[in-house]
């Protein structure tokens, strides 16, 4: 009798089962497997490899792998789950073909954390089942548990006793992710002929470094992997379908049988022939089924109580679910945000040379800034190349764009033996070339020393004197004193890692009058040699106009409405008119070089939906920024302008677009989304489209 294939679970998402197994016969599903041993032990074959499983071991099944169990113990008693890959593409791309690994069963590390979490995690699922709690509360369970195994069930290396999880990949997100191109390109293209070269040219990398890399992680060479996956597909059709050797020999990607017979005999231990004969024979199947009863109320609950109750995290904060009901989305309060509508000029003189009308102009759209504030125009490093003409140059793009001008003085400049001169020399130029109308608009920023508290009379008269000083050189002008930049908020690092800080600077804090900056282009010393200094990293705009992740980062928050609806850990929703915004992004991965950064899944239910609503998704991948292109072109120096075109477009937000219509049942958005990314959904009223200036 031909093998049985088991696809039970086509058109549902999950089973559990219960058993106490002494034997089965050998079969294979579409869907994972998680055998949890509860109790006792039991002997398990999958694929070439054979595995003894003890109590609280667990154990994960792939998709399509051929298993059997044997030698049950006559106590054991072991939860099976099952889950359907294929119902959750749409949150997992490719979810289908991971190869998750849990080896507990050759390690004494039965406390590890993440094993603990994943015997909760069933448990506390199984739980909910027997319960019968509401479907979505049963489907973010299975989300968590999905989730869990991608962060660390999915590294491995194949060891002569079977595959076995390799703990040094799992913090290796670029190497991990390679690892599973690789997997994925193998497993697809097996019965074709592969060659080194043609994997590296699928990965786009060099051929010595795919070769080091699969032979360092896995722990075979390419071809010998190769031949494995190749072995192992070749069972499936030993036990499920007539064709001769031959024909599998070729099915499966090899040239000729003796190759085939020497593989297989070295993975499985005999002939493809004996195998395909011992296994057609069936197996005296000896086990038993019982009722998740049985360890929710009846006998067994004193088994589960340990692993349930167990002190360890069961989600680790890898999911985020948000329910929002359209009907409840009147503002009752101003959406209060903590960064200013300006951006920071700390490098006027590089900037003189490098922007453009264009420039401001798109950024002025983008960032929704009305204000600029030039600072560093009289520090004591900056007035050995004083020039008030290439100021100007500056100046003029931002007055002609109708922004305001705001000049920023720290005491410490203003104690410059050359400050004054310089200040005199700059506004002489600056009320010759602008109007008195243009000038009333400007600010002149004077900073405090944050040595000098000024809480005495004599400091506050002292500032007072050195500021009617200055008025006499800037009458036109408003001056204001500015708190220490000690308050304001910078940021040393342009990678997206700080998205979530810096989110959150922006939407909570603890000073009722917070500056986060916006620093907009970085400095390019002696441009004319062809060198940059990428300096501050914080910056918008690198020397040669490429858009940085924090560009994008800003351009996301100024989209945001002008009321708050809902505001919780990892999620805004803001509303203008009639049309709404939910920013959701990262919560849990901190910018810190120990925490091991993870992808996290979202699930957003909408209900009360009585309105059509054009909706736009765009998302903020981290794992796609300006630093990985420009690492991947070895970071030149300079660009051609198409090109540097080519990296704008590569690492913008991705922009998807969809209908949502009026719907009396709840609707639900799922998504997968890396480590540090950001996501923002713009719902904008049909009717409103055309008068919704956001959604242009």
């Amino acid at each position: 009798m031909l093998l049985e294939k088991i696809n039970a679970l086509e058109d549902s998402a999950f089973s559990f089962h219960l058993y106490h197994i002494h034997s089965t016969s050998i079969s294979m599903h579409s869907a994972y497997e998680i055998i949890f041993i509860l109790k006792g032990s039991v002997d398990l074959k999958c694929t070439a490899f054979h595995y003894h499983l003890k109590e609280g071991d667990i154990f994960i099944v792939n998709v399509k792998e051929l298993h059997m169990f044997s030698n049950g113990s006559k106590d054991n008693l072991i939860l099976v789950f099952h889950f359907n890959p294929y119902l959750y593409l749409h949150i997992f791309p490719k979810l289908n073909y991971y190869l998750f690994v849990c080896s507990s069963f050759s390690s004494d590390k039965k406390n590890d954390p993440k094993l603990l979490a994943l015997q909760q995690m069933l448990l506390q699922l199984a739980v909910s089942v027997f319960k019968k709690r509401p479907d979505h509360n049963i489907e973010e369970q299975i989300l968590s548990i999905i989730t869990h195994l991608l962060n660390h069930f999915q590294s491995f290396s194949v060891k002569p006793q079977g595959y076995h999880k390799n703990e040094s990949l799992e913090s290796n997100d670029y190497q991990l992710q390679r690892i599973c191109e690789i997997q994925e390109y193998l497993y697809v293209n097996a019965k074709n002929k592969i060659q080194l070269d043609n994997l590296a040219e699928h990965l786009h990398l060099n051929k010595y470094y795919v070769s080091h890399l699969i032979k360092n992680t896995i722990g075979l060479s390419m071809t010998d992997f190769l031949n494995l996956t190749r072995v192992e597909l070749s069972e499936v059709l030993l036990l499920s379908t007539e064709l001769s050797i031959e024909q599998i020999a070729f099915e499966c990607g090899f040239s000729a049988r003796r190759y085939f017979e020497k593989h297989f005999t070295k993975w499985y231990g005999i002939s493809p022939s004996e195998y395909r004969q011992l296994h057609l024979n069936g197996t005296n199947e000896s086990y038993e089924e019982f009722d998740l009863s049985y360890i929710m109320s009846g006998p067994g609950r004193e088994i589960i109580h340990p692993y349930l109750y167990q002190e360890s995290p069961a989600s680790e904060g890898t999911f985020l679910s948000f329910e929002v009901s359209m009907a409840d989305l009147d503002g009752v309060l101003p959406f209060r945000h903590f960064w200013e509508p300006t951006i920071n000029i700390s490098n006027p003189y590089s900037c003189a040379r490098i922007l453009s009308p264009d420039i401001i102009k798109e950024s002025m759209s983008a960032l929704k800034y009305s204000s600029a504030r030039i600072r560093n125009i009289f520090a004591p490093e900056m007035l050995q190349r004083f020039s008030p003409e290439q100021l100007a140059t500056l100046l003029d793009l931002f007055v002609n764009a109708g922004v305001t001008i705001i000049i920023h003085v720290t005491l410490s400049e203003e104690e410059s033996a050359l400050f004054s001169h310089a200040f005199q020399c700059f506004f002489n130029h600056v009320r010759t070339r602008y109007s008195s109308n243009i000038l009333t608009e400007w600010k002149i920023e004077i900073e405090k020393n944050s040595s000098d508290p000024l809480n005495s009379a004599k400091a506050h008269h002292n500032l007072l004197q050195k500021v009617g000083m200055l008025k006499q050189y800037a009458p036109d002008c408003t001056f204001i004193i500015a708190n220490p930049e000690k308050d304001s908020s910078y940021y040393s690092h342009d990678a997206m890692l700080l998205a979530p800080h810096i989110i959150k600077s922006c939407l909570d804090s603890d000073s009722e009058t917070p500056r986060v900056y916006r620093e907009f282009c970085e400095s390019a010393l002696d441009m004319e040699e062809g060198v940059t200094y990428p300096y501050p990293s914080s910056c918008l705009l690198t020397p040669q106009h490429e858009k940085k992740p924090l560009y994008y980062l800003w351009q996301m928050l100024s989209r945001l409405g002008d009321q708050e609806i809902q505001k919780e850990t990892g999620m805004i929703i803001t509303k203008r008119g009639n049309s709404f915004y939910v920013l959701i992004y990262d919560p849990f991965n901190q910018a810190s070089s120990n925490s091991h950064s993870k992808p996290f899944a979202v699930r957003l239910s909408l209900s009360d939906i009585t309105k059509k609503y054009y909706v736009t998704e765009t998302y903020l991948d981290a794992s796609c920024s300006l630093f990985q292109q420009r690492s991947a072109l070895q970071f030149p120096s300079q660009l051609p302008a198409d090109l540097i075109s080519d990296i704008n477009c590569s690492t913008a937000p991705t922009v998807k677009l969809h209908l949502l219509n009026p719907q009396k049942e709840p609707y639900t958005l799922n998504y997968q989304l890396n480590p540090y990314s950001v996501l923002l959904l713009s719902f904008i009223e049909v009717s409103d489209y055309q008068t919704d200036k956001f959604s242009k």
